[in-house]
């Protein structure tokens, strides 16, 4: 599978992982989406150049390229970028976020 962004960037990506959850904790709904990548079948980017390419105008416009047809979608920002090393090769975890980020509300969980 692939993925190709507004400005036809294209990634091989191992597998999509999507998720919903109600946090009270942040009075939202997360939405969110997770992409893992191999470093090796992506020319060796890295985390970095991933951050650059990634713009909030990149990202809202996602197309999931598959065998079975294509899947698109619209997010808002990438929340996080990690990466796993190991013996069997590097992999980055891309995490797209369609939810506008939410700071933690001043004093909230603060020691009374």
């Amino acid at each position: 599978m692939k993925i190709k962004l507004k400005d036809g960037t294209e990634f091989k990506v191992t597998s999509v992982k999507k998720t919903l959850d109600h946090s009270a904790y942040f009075n939202s709904k997360l939405n969110q989406t997770s992409i893992i990548m191999n470093v090796s079948e992506n020319g060796g980017i890295t985390m970095d150049q991933l951050k650059e390419i990634l713009t909030p105008e990149n990202v809202s416009e996602v197309t999931f390229v598959r065998e079975i047809g294509n899947i698109s979608d619209n997010f808002v920002r990438f929340a996080r970028i990690s990466q796993n090393i190991d013996d069997f090769g590097d992999q980055i975890v891309i995490v797209l976020s369609k939810d506008e980020y939410k700071a933690i509300p001043e004093g909230y969980g603060a020691e009374e």
